[in-house]
């Protein structure tokens, strides 16, 4: 009879500890499926921030040829302006044509084509007329 009762309450010990462990692997499951959720929305969270810094790269990059353009044109209008002053200043005329007007070989032109090369290559293009056939 003891043997029996025994039997009975160790049949109702072990009922008690699956019944707590099937409880404390539901719970690790809940907490896995939490972690699995927490960290598919970190992953979309940084999946917004790449797109957000491409289209910041993307806006900047064109902020940035937009100014490059825009520098290039005023350089190119500073050195008509002080290649005409050059030229003018110091009398120039054409050797070949005798026209005061600023031309290719006018040492204003190669002047301040030489800073401007120096200082920024490629910043201007070549602006001088074509020659005379």
């Amino acid at each position: 009879m003891e043997q029996t009762q025994a039997i009975k309450a160790l049949q109702g010990e072990l009922g008690h500890s699956q019944v707590r462990a099937n409880e404390m692997v539901d719970s690790e499951h809940e907490q896995l499926a939490n972690r699995d959720s927490i960290i598919v929305q970190q992953a979309e969270a940084i999946q917004q921030l790449k797109d957000q810094l491409a289209n910041t790269e993307s806006t900047i990059n064109a902020q940035i040829e937009k100014i490059k353009g825009q520098r290039d044109m005023e350089l190119a209008a500073i050195s008509r302006k002080y290649n005409a002053a050059i030229c003018q200043n110091n009398n120039y005329k054409d050797p070949r044509s005798g026209d005061p007007r600023p031309s290719v070989s006018c040492p204003g032109r190669r002047i301040i084509g030489a800073l401007i090369e120096e200082n920024e290559p490629d910043a201007i293009p070549d602006q001088s007329p074509p020659p005379a056939p």
